[in-house]
């Protein structure tokens, strides 16, 4: 019984042990793997900001027609990098392409608009389209003193 605690045991060690801590671009599907055991490695804001740099390069630092190519394209340029490197590749990015963005800041969380300008306009796409707006109101009984109640 003994042996078998043991044995199971060197197991377990063995998968914990087998998180990917650099990127392994040898195929799209390993490519993916490792970038989400290096983002499992982090705390959660870490992760946001983990996200938001692969965001930076794969828009900003490879070239290609759709986000299949660019996935590939980004998988050659990070291959074999750790975290610290990918962000620091993202700060250089983003300074480059003059975007206020910073590795060491606070994750944006939705407030900061990092990926693109923001042009002012008087068309709100929340707005919801009607040509005209009516509303019946159907007493359900009236009251002489205090009026309608419903």
């Amino acid at each position: 019984m003994k042996r078998l605690y043991i044995y199971l045991l060197a197991v377990f060690f063995l998968f914990i042990s087998c998180k990917k801590t650099e990127v392994d671009a040898t195929s799209t599907k390993t490519f993916q793997a490792s970038i989400n055991d290096m983002a499992s490695s982090l705390n959660t804001l870490q992760q946001v900001k983990f996200n938001e740099a692969l965001y930076i390069l794969k828009t900003f630092a490879v070239e290609g027609e759709n986000d299949v190519v660019k996935l590939h394209n980004l998988g050659k340029l990070l291959n074999g990098k750790k975290t610290a490197e990918i962000l620091l590749m993202a700060d250089k990015t983003a300074r480059e392409n003059e975007l206020e963005w910073s590795s060491t800041g606070p994750p944006s969380l939705g407030d900061m608009n990092i990926f693109g300008h923001e042009d002012p306009s008087e068309h709100d796409p929340n707005d919801v389209k009607a040509s005209s707006l009516s509303i019946v109101i159907h007493e359900i009984s009236r009251d002489s003193v205090l009026g309608p109640k419903a």
